[in-house]
């Protein structure tokens, strides 16, 4: 009997260029610790581009508040760069929208 790979691993996407890090797809908790590892490659400052992220979840709430709390602890931040609009909504409900540093182009 043929193994069916893990659909979680082609759910998320992370493209680092220079400061910046793409990431597509869903932000789940089969996925946090692939964007936090990713996170954790930067040592300044990081533009974390969401507009192609379509879902995210407590677990990817939990590992963008850590990061975004460990850049500032470094003096860095973390800019969330134009967060599509599930996830913008997931900010607004989580109260999260004024803790973020959260832009739009």
């Amino acid at each position: 009997m043929d193994q069916q790979p893990d659909p979680s691993a082609d759910d998320l996407s992370v493209e680092a260029d220079g400061n910046r890090l793409l990431v597509r797809g869903e932000i789940d908790a089969h996925t946090a610790p692939q964007l936090g590892r990713a996170l954790e490659s930067f040592e300044g400052d990081v533009i974390l581009d969401l507009s192609e992220t379509d879902f995210v979840d407590s677990s990817g709430l939990r590992v963008l508040v850590q990061h975004h709390q460990a850049f500032a602890a470094r003096n860095a931040s973390m800019i969330i760069a134009d967060p599509s609009s599930p996830v913008e909504r997931v900010f607004e409900l989580s109260s999260l929208d004024d803790f973020f540093d959260i832009r739009h182009s």
